[in-house]
């Protein structure tokens, strides 16, 4: 490894820039980005999921701002963690058809995504904070944090201060444990529950996600850098606001077709609501696709062809309760 010398007149800065990488049993190589040394130690990662690539260009972004920078810790990159399904541009490893993103901590049957998770995961629980980036492929969506319901009070409440830093338009507040147990087993999961802060982006795909939003983003994971005083970085001014926190519905087609939207997302709806329309590509005869309940819609679908079962649609449920 070879530290990368930045001259400023009468003073010397030494940035530790390494590139290497992670091997699994079956060979997979993991490319990591790390820059200094020491604690506090942060890793951001993204690519769990091969169809979400916004993730991993938001982080090749995060790479060049903090590549001229002295960092006071250590700061750990991986932009694409399930290469794979990455390069397969699709959700599920192709070799065993897992999602990666509901396999922690690993299991022992040591299929590949098996592999991934267990290095992975070891690699993770050496950090202080752990911040994972996704994408809700096809959907039309704002930005998004994710808060989990994992771990103590303690670190629940670091991971939720570091979170409300960035300038989201809301959070998610993705309860495993009672109203969507299925989104158990992340990277973010098992984090939480060995003491490590840690939370999740949910970001709109590579297609629709405005220059704004990229900047927020970026903008955002280098002010919680700065929170940290692992670099140099002032959080930018704005007006404190409270960022709106909800539970989430999901709602899916019930058949094929055009799917075509109707509302613009961040909206209030309500029950019996036109969302969009499914249009028969055999009939060209269209049905109303209707909200089931009143709700706030926070993602919606592009127009496309859906599959039946595909997502058309998610409307957020205002969290009653009080995140840590």
């Amino acid at each position: 490894m070879k530290p990368s010398h930045f001259y400023i007149p009468n003073i010397l800065l030494i940035m530790i820039k390494e590139e290497f990488t992670l091997k699994t049993r079956d060979e997979t190589t993991i490319e990591v980005v790390r820059f200094g040394n020491g604690k506090p130690s942060v890793l951001f990662v993204a690519g769990m999921h091969g169809d979400e690539k916004t993730g991993s260009q938001i982080l090749e972004k995060l790479i060049n701002e903090i590549d001229s920078q002295e960092v006071n810790g250590t700061v750990d990159i991986i932009k694409v963690a399930n290469p794979k399904a990455y390069n397969a541009n699709q959700r599920l490893h192709p070799d065993d058809q897992k999602d990666l993103n509901r396999n922690f901590p690993s299991p022992v049957n040591g299929t590949p995504s098996d592999n991934l998770a267990s290095v992975l995961g070891e690699f993770a629980l050496n950090h202080d904070l752990v911040v994972d980036l996704h994408t809700f492929p096809n959907q039309i969506s704002p930005l998004i944090g994710v808060s989990l319901s994992e771990g103590n009070e303690e670190k629940k409440k670091e991971s939720n201060e570091l979170l409300n830093i960035i300038d989201l338009d809301l959070i998610w507040f993705l309860d495993t444990q009672k109203t969507e147990p299925q989104k158990g087993g992340s990277i973010c999961d098992l984090a939480l529950k060995n003491n490590i802060a840690a939370f999740g982006l949910e970001l709109p795909p590579d297609d629709l996600i405005s220059q704004n939003q990229i900047t927020r983003t970026v903008t955002g994971l280098l002010s919680v850098l700065g929170r940290l005083n692992v670099i140099d970085h002032e959080e930018s001014e704005k007006l404190i606001r409270q960022i709106p926190i909800y539970e989430r519905e999901v709602h899916k087609s019930s058949d094929e077709g055009r799917f075509v939207p109707k509302k613009n997302i961040m909206i209030k709806v309500n029950k019996d609501e036109v969302i969009g329309k499914l249009i028969d590509q055999q009939t060209n005869q269209a049905t109303e696709i209707i909200s089931p309940s009143d709700g706030t819609l926070l993602t919606i679908s592009k127009e496309r062809t859906v599959k039946k079962g595909e997502k058309l649609f998610v409307l957020g449920k205002e969290f009653l309760g009080r995140l840590s």
